[in-house]
């Protein structure tokens, strides 16, 4: 007992130390974000900074902007607060992991957590030249509102799914008022949010209604009410990107037009961008019908997915891709969810005995995890250098 308490103290700190080391730059990078210099450090950042001293904010951290900047804070706040986005993001996807692996070693799922949220798509210069550019991920520093929206939107899917089988009977007020919160600042700090996970859902709650035959109509509805705050933000937003006078154009169907704007192989970008979760998916889809929380997952990347391929903004923003961020919320969710799938079932013990079962199916599994990885920490390392995110 002794001896295991020792490798749980051992682990949180290591732990500690990469939470410690990982928002050192973060903080070095979203610093040199608020103060660019001609030629480096490119972020969306100064754009939304100075949005929310116009008074032309959609989101609640161009709103913080504008009173942190106004008491002269604005290159020592802004850096920090985006680093404890950044960081609770991390923690938060260990916490969803714990749900699916709730017995797995800490440490395990807290370099898992960070991989997840470190990941790139895999780079293949003789395909594709960039590395960003084209492709899609979940790992966004430039974008300091999707930093906002991936942190409370992976906070109201560990609400979710906590009470996912249980709302019926423990689903509280205060519960309620939580998720109901969580829900809200997704949405305040980018709608795109709203637009992967209240379809599904909507889905998931009519299908428990109709088991019941009606019978739970109560708490399917309270549950579900707690969408309602989330639409008045989406309705001030929608007004201020769209409304009468603003050049944000409008929402449109389009077949893969972000996709194929700048990647000849728009099918490869798929792969290139998701091939670890696929992979998973490929080698356990029996698991599907086994873990709710694995199967809601991909119904929410699906969704995210379909939004990505087939909607799409007109006007000058054409070609800014802003509806692609839900799906890049979706990745990083794949991601961590994946990543618990493997442990799990890595985990099981083989045959022979042996703690971990690491046939080839899971290897290829890792193997394209620390792939993604990799070429991850080598997009953040340039990205601290100074060089474009848009490459």
């Amino acid at each position: 007992m002794m001896e295991r308490e020792k490798r749980e103290k051992q682990g949180r700190l290591l732990a500690g130390c990469l939470y410690l080391l990982y928002g050192a730059a973060c903080c070095f990078l979203y610093y040199h974000m608020c103060l660019p210099e001609k030629g480096k450090y490119h972020s969306d950042l100064p754009a939304h900074i100075q949005s929310g001293m116009n008074g032309e904010a959609y989101s609640l951290l161009e709103i913080l902007y504008k009173y942190i900047c106004r008491a002269g804070f604005g290159s020592k706040v802004i850096p920090v607060l985006l680093t404890v986005l950044t960081l609770a993001a991390v923690y938060l996807s260990f916490r969803i992991m714990q749900q699916i692996v709730p017995d797995g070693n800490a440490l395990a799922l807290q370099l898992l957590a960070f991989a997840a949220n470190l990941e790139m798509p895999l780079y293949l210069p003789l395909i594709h030249k960039y590395r960003n550019m084209g492709l899609q991920s979940g790992s966004m520093w430039h974008n300091d509102t999707y930093l906002g929206m991936r942190v409370f939107g992976l906070l109201v899917l560990l609400l979710y799914f906590r009470h996912q089988e249980s709302y019926k009977e423990t689903f509280k007020g205060r519960q309620w008022l939580a998720f109901a919160a969580a829900f809200f600042l997704a949405n305040f700090m980018k709608p795109n949010f709203l637009l992967c996970f209240a379809p599904v859902m909507g889905i998931l709650l009519l299908r428990d209604l109709i088991k019941s035959k009606g019978k739970d109509f109560r708490a399917v509805f309270w549950f579900g009410l707690a969408v309602i705050p989330s639409l008045g933000i989406l309705i001030f937003q929608s007004i201020r990107l769209f409304g009468e006078g603003t050049n944000g154009g409008s929402i449109a169907f389009s077949v893969a037009y972000i996709l194929r704007l700048r990647n000849a192989h728009p099918i490869c970008s798929i792969l290139q961008s998701a091939a670890f979760p696929l992979a998973v998916l490929l080698f356990n889809w029996r698991e599907l019908k086994k873990d709710r929380i694995y199967a809601t997952s991909w119904m929410i990347w699906l969704c995210g997915f379909l939004e990505f391929l087939f909607l799409n903004q007109t006007g000058e923003c054409q070609n800014d891709g802003n509806l692609t961020w839900g799906y890049s919320f979706c990745l990083t969710l794949i991601f961590a969810v994946s990543a618990a799938k493997l442990y799990q079932v890595a985990a099981k013990p083989s045959k022979d005995g042996k703690a971990f079962c690491f046939g080839w199916k899971n290897t290829i599994c890792l193997v394209l995890l620390l792939w993604h990885l990799f070429c991850g920490l080598q997009f953040f390392a340039q990205l601290l250098t100074g060089l474009p995110y848009a490459r």
